[in-house]
């Protein structure tokens, strides 16, 4: 896992500006690394207040620039670069960041932008969601133990928080499960749901950590989304896979979505 070293904040608005610009250079003197900001005016999507535009269709870039430095003065002596342009904020990311997945990527949630954000993007996002500036209780999900240790290693170095691990199991009963006429023998999605489950176990033992094996059987019990919100985290780090099937993502725009707290996806394709 390559170290952080640049954080990129990406705003398409001022709101909950101090807040955002707060978490990310206390991220930033946490792990020694350089922040710079990209505002991206998205229109129509966001409305700017006027004193930030040249007429009706153009926004004074210069204006915007020395308000967002106003505000960076309160958090870093720094010389922070900051960028300003207009539309298309994944692609003006990527030609800021390209592959170098030494960046973390902060950025307010917004389901359409991040949307385009996870599909372009090969770094970590984390996403601002709440103004809760010391977590508590954390969350960490994943749908493999393959490098989790790393995960936990990286989550530990950047926020001072109990975790507790969520393993998100995707289990598929066999026909079997849903109808015992149909048996022929034992359900093998069962059987790797029993051995996962140990091998998890066995992990939270070694490691003495806390844990839930979450059983994601799309049979009507409680959601992924549900268990999250019900146990009042106020971080979840989301493991994403980027080499895992679709229904993946719809879990990770569904607790984009639907959780309260703030988000840290963490990408694994490279695992």
């Amino acid at each position: 896992m390559e170290k952080i070293k640049e954080i990129l904040v990406v705003l398409n608005s001022f709101e909950n500006l101090s807040t955002i610009l707060e978490k990310s250079f206390n991220l930033a003197k946490k792990i020694d690394a350089r922040v710079s900001i990209l505002y991206v005016y998205e229109k129509p999507l966001f409305s700017i207040e006027e004193i930030f535009k040249l007429n009706d269709s153009t926004i004074d870039k210069e204006k915007i620039k020395e308000h967002i430095k106003q505000e960076v003065s309160k958090y870093s002596d720094d010389e922070v670069a900051i960028l300003v342009k207009i539309n298309d904020t994944a692609d003006q990311a990527w030609d800021i960041v390209k592959d170098d997945t030494s960046f973390l990527i902060i950025t307010p949630y917004h389901k359409e932008i991040s949307k385009e954000l996870l599909k372009t993007l090969k770094q970590n996002i984390f996403f601002i969601k709440s103004d809760t500036l010391e977590y508590k209780k954390g969350s960490l999900i994943t749908e493999t133990l393959l490098g989790l240790e790393d995960s936990i290693k990286l989550y530990k170095e950047l926020f001072n928080v109990d975790i507790e691990v969520i393993y998100n199991f995707y289990y598929i009963p066999d026909a079997a499960a849903i109808d015992p006429a149909l048996t022929i023998g034992l359900d093998p999605n069962l059987e790797l749901l029993e051995t996962q489950e140990k091998l998890f176990n066995d992990f939270l033992k070694e490691h003495n950590l806390k844990g839930e094996f979450f059983v994601n059987s799309f049979l009507g019990e409680l959601t992924l989304v549900e268990y999250v919100n019900s146990n009042s985290f106020d971080l979840v780090w989301y493991r994403k896979d980027d080499g895992e099937f679709l229904i993946a993502d719809d879990t990770l725009e569904e607790i984009g979505s639907e959780i309260k707290c703030d988000l840290f996806v963490e990408r694994i394709f490279a695992i």
